[in-house]
């Protein structure tokens, strides 16, 4: 059993519960895989575990952020096609421009 390993079985653990005691990391290996593990594999794994929680998170507000980004773009594009230049409301294709170009 290595401190890489053993931060990839706690990934879950840290999520539910950041603020997870070495000695609980401890206790519960030893008592689920009857193995011994010292405090400083411990807390390596607990250090590589945090940052990976941190770094999904990190990713999460990034895609959040560029999504902001995306939305604020088209919206002002939206706005713009919808007043135009002269802030003129701008009528979309239907049956009042095509009587206006078809007339009968």
């Amino acid at each position: 059993m290595n401190s890489k390993w053993l931060s990839q079985t706690l990934d879950n653990s840290l999520i539910e519960n950041p603020n997870l005691k070495l000695l609980d990391i401890h206790n519960k290996t030893a008592k689920k895989w009857n193995t011994k593990v010292t405090i400083s594999m411990a807390l390596r794994a607990k250090q590589l575990a945090a940052k990976v929680v941190e770094g999904s998170f990190k990713d999460q507000c990034k895609r959040i952020y560029d999504y902001a980004q995306e939305l604020h773009f088209y919206m002002g594009l939206l706005a713009f096609l919808h007043f135009g230049n002269d802030e003129q409301p701008v009528q979309p294709c239907g049956e009042n421009n095509y009587r206006e170009l078809h007339p009968q």
